[in-house]
């Protein structure tokens, strides 16, 4: 049913704003509706093309599929869809036809993008699955550049390589497909920074594509591209996050690499990449296996000759043809370095090289080469060599001639590294086989070279061994006369060592001094039958002789020097004297005393040894030989050392006497003490009894009031404080001499049965007991009971002004002792007194306050030093005070 005219007119306006082409027409083929873009591609506007025969507008279609849709559509009233390519545009179209009113409508949609892109998804798969199958990389690189190249729609494709280590890296062409051979050989590597697609794409990652237009912005480009190239796509190969090289397409028209494209092309690029680096690292695990082998096999025919020549033989038939097409050993011989061994591939050559080598020679301070590589220690690596390189060389003509003559074309120089030193160095060259050296050779080069360097190293010294074992004959002769001079020597020192040991056996064994130096005399005289030893102490100004051990061999000598000898005319007495230190004459020299006499011309040899006691010389020693003596180290060993020992023994004498007097001063002492003991008891005792005894009957009849009362009293106080006084001379007295029996003492008992004793003192106060866990010690029951006594009766005492007053006692162990303490919360004392308190008669305290006489704790004091412990008191006045004791858990002391 046709629509009215009114929404006919609004359909056209709606038509008209699609941005695709569509037009209708009727049952009859005319045109019902047309849109400008329809009418565009028709070649008409819209108002010729509206009541026109669809068939004589579009000629061209009749008998194509798009004829048999429109038909077809018109016949079935079905929608129909197809994809055509325009030729024309060169485009691909979606057209969808639809039943519209009485006729067809035809709608059309360009996707040309959307077709291209699954073209690309089929090319890309196309390509993944072609490099799948590669196993080497020339294999990835064929099949990548063979499927590549018509996928990316590219005449000709290159893979360049990054080459070399660190800034003279280079990339170079390694695979072409499509290039003209002529121009292939005519490239030569390039270096990072000349500005080009390829070394823009290797230095940054990056993708670079350019157009024809672009073309003049790359110079280098412009003279090295073939005429065919009209433009370039430069694409980065990238394994993780290192770009090891680029690939190269080159198209024979111009391209705009739209976004679709350049992602394609970078796809393709990146399938490539993991191709390579799969095929690569397969390759790399290959190679490590056979440089392990071929390394193993290195070690063990290197390791297999002691010959320096041998080895580096051995050397350059390894490397060559293995590493390099030929190879030469040099060793540094002074100043010359000297070529050791040479290997080519072709045995002509290597004869030609052979005589080149020994007709040039070469200097340890020449430029370049071995000799630079031997003083330096670098490896030098060259992975491309021009014959301009070459001829740049500063060299002997014949020689830069003779290598451009090989055709070098990629150098590896080694240094032969053993034990921190460079022993030399090894020349590796590519040149017929039109190989180049990488990475890995340098690694693999290293690792040879310090083989060999070890190997050589190893051969040098078996060389030196041999050197040395004729030698050694002659040291062992040598050494067998050596031992036995020293076998004499050895058993003059085992003397040396029995008349030590008898020295000190009697220097320990005896207290009179001239007793000791005597027995010194005597060992010393074993040690030295031809002589005499004798000793001298000054006496005022003249020296005199006061032991002889052996014969001066001289009456009137013997007479002379136990007369005496002046101060001042010995050398050989006064010289040890003065300095404190030996004195050795291998030849005796006379002194004024005997200076042109007879007494002392038998007396060859002398050696004057100062005794010292406590740093002061109480006399010297001299050991006269009768024979030629040079006093050697251990003949002096001996005297110094029995010497010293002579004088430890005489200070050790003289603290014996001195102690053996004091021990007599004390027993004397110790009698007087008892004796003034035995007269307090006895004597004292008794008057003060009946001195306080008459005094308290006056105070009686005197009565309280009063002058005779006051001084009653004041006679009876007297009385008491020296009859306390006495007590506490007679207590002190026996903390002191009295015999300890020693037993097992619980001090908790000791403290328990002290604080029974002090309940009298306790009537009417109000006093807390702390009492902790106290150990069992080893001590005096009676001697430890007065000391607690003591410590707690103060406490009692010094706490007396406290209402509520706290005494505590305690004990810790640790390091085998019990510690004690007595705290209280009394008086206290001043701490910066704290010394006087152990002592006898001292007080801190005022009578009228605290009475005492001031000899308790210096009794507890003696108790307890007796008993191997210490004692000390810790106080804060008005706060109280902590006295603190050790007792040993275990040993006996007193």
């Amino acid at each position: 049913m046709p629509l009215p005219p009114r929404a006919t007119k609004h359909l056209a306006a709606l038509v008209d704003d699609l941005l695709d082409p569509f037009f209708a027409v009727d049952e009859h083929w005319r045109f019902t509706l047309v849109n400008r873009h329809a009418a565009v591609s028709l070649g008409a506007s819209p108002d010729e093309l509206l009541g026109r025969v669809l068939w004589d507008v579009f000629r061209e279609a009749r008998g194509t599929p798009l004829a048999e849709t429109y038909h077809h559509v018109m016949l079935t009233r079905e929608v129909s869809e197809l994809e055509v390519h325009d030729l024309v545009r060169g485009v691909w179209v979606e057209v969808r036809a639809f039943p519209h009113d009485a006729g067809v409508g035809v709608h059309f949609r360009d996707v040309t993008d959307r077709k291209l892109a699954a073209q690309r998804r089929e090319r890309l798969l196309d390509v993944s699955r072609a490099l799948a199958s590669a196993t080497t990389e020339r294999d990835v690189v064929t099949t990548a550049l063979d499927v590549a190249l018509p996928a990316c729609d590219a005449y000709a494709g290159l893979v360049l390589l990054l080459e070399g280590q660190g800034t003279d890296r280079q990339l170079g062409p390694h695979f072409a497909r499509g290039y003209d051979e002529q121009d292939v050989r005519a490239w030569a590597p390039y270096a990072l920074e000349t500005r080009t697609p390829v070394t823009d794409t290797a230095r940054t990652g990056e993708a670079v594509f350019v157009r024809t237009r672009d073309l003049p912005d790359w110079p280098v480009l412009a003279r090295d591209k073939s005429e065919r190239t009209r433009a370039v796509a430069a694409l980065p190969l990238v394994a993780g996050d290192e770009v090891y090289g680029v690939l190269a397409l080159s198209f024979d028209h111009d391209r705009t690499f739209n976004g679709a494209e350049r992602d394609f092309l970078r796809s393709v690029s990146a399938q490539f990449a993991v191709a390579f680096d799969r095929v690569r690292l397969a390759e790399r695990t290959r190679r490590q296996a056979d440089v392990a082998a071929f390394l193993a096999e290195a070690s063990e025919l290197l390791g297999g000759s002691l010959d320096v020549h041998d080895v580096t033989e051995r050397l350059t038939r390894l490397a060559v043809p293995r590493l390099a097409d030929w190879c030469g050993v040099y060793l540094p011989d002074g100043e010359i370095v000297e070529v050791a061994a040479v290997a080519h591939t072709d045995p002509v050559k290597e004869r030609e090289l052979r005589g080149l080598v020994s007709q040039v020679p070469m200097r340890l301070d020449d430029q370049g080469g071995a000799p630079e590589i031997i003083r330096t220690g670098r490896t030098n690596y060259l992975p491309v060599v021009t014959d301009e390189m070459l001829s740049a060389l500063k060299r002997d003509p014949r020689q830069v001639e003779w290598v451009l003559t090989l055709g070098m074309r990629s150098a590896l120089g080694v240094p032969l590294r053993a034990n921190g030193r460079v022993l030399g160095a090894i020349q590796l060259v590519q040149a017929e086989s039109g190989r180049h050296f990488s990475d890995e050779d340098v690694t693999v080069a290293q690792d040879l070279a310090h083989r060999a360097a070890l190997a050589i190293s190893n051969a040098r010294l078996y060389r030196a061994s041999q050197v040395w074992a004729v030698d050694l004959e002659q040291q062992v002769r040598d050494r067998t006369a050596d031992l036995e001079r020293a076998a004499e020597e050895l058993r003059s020192r085992t003397r040396a060592l029995e008349a030590f040991s008898t020295l000190t056996q009697n220097l320990t064994s005896d207290d009179e001094p001239l007793a000791l130096v005597h027995a010194a005399q005597e060992a010393l005289l074993s040690l030295l039958p031809q002589s005499a030893v004798t000793y001298y102490e000054l006496d005022r100004d003249r020296w005199r002789l006061r032991s002889l051990a052996g014969q001066v061999r001289h009456e009137e000598l013997e007479r002379t020097l136990r007369e005496g000898i002046a101060q001042g005319q010995v050398p050989n007495l006064d010289v040890p004297y003065g300095t404190k230190a030996p004195l050795y004459q291998a030849r005796y020299e006379p002194g004024e005393w005997d200076d042109g006499t007879d007494l002392t011309r038998h007396v060859q040899a002398t050696a004057a040894l100062p005794v010292l006691v406590e740093g002061d010389v109480t006399g010297v020693l001299v050991v006269g030989s009768f024979e030629h003596h040079e006093w050697p180290d251990t003949h002096r060993a001996v005297l110094e050392t029995g010497v010293r020992q002579l004088g430890l023994a005489l200070h050790r004498a003289r603290a014996l006497r001195d102690l053996r007097a004091r021990n007599a001063a004390l027993v004397e002492l110790n009698e007087e003490l008892d004796a003034f003991t035995s007269t307090i008891s006895h004597d004292l005792r008794a008057p003060l009894r009946h001195a306080g005894a008459f005094a308290e009957l006056l105070r009686r009849e005197a009565g309280d009031e009063g002058r005779p009362g006051l001084f009653a009293r004041q006679v009876v106080d007297a009385t008491q404080r020296m009859t306390r006084m006495v007590e506490g001379l007679l207590g002190y007295a026996r903390a002191s001499r009295a015999s300890f029996i020693r037993t097992e003492v619980p001090l908790a008992e000791l403290v328990e049965a002290v604080r029974y004793d002090l309940t009298p003192e306790l009537e009417g106060r109000e006093v807390r007991w702390i009492v902790g866990d106290l150990p069992v010690v080893p001590g005096d029951r009676a001697a430890l009971r007065s000391v607690m006594a003591n410590l707690l009766s103060n406490a009692v005492k010094y706490t007396r002004e406290q209402d509520i007053a706290t005494i505590e006692v305690g004990a810790t162990i640790e390091d085998g002792e019990a510690t004690v303490f007595v705290r209280d919360d009394g008086a206290g004392f001043d701490p910066a007194r704290v010394e006087a308190l152990f002592s006898t008669f001292s007080r801190l305290h005022d009578d009228a306050r605290f009475e005492g006489v001031g000899l308790g704790l210096a009794a507890v004091r003696r108790v307890v030093a007796r008993h191997g412990g210490r004692v000390w008191a810790e106080s804060t006045p008005g706060k109280g005070a902590t006295f603190s004791l050790t007792l040993p858990l275990a040993g006996d002391h007193d």
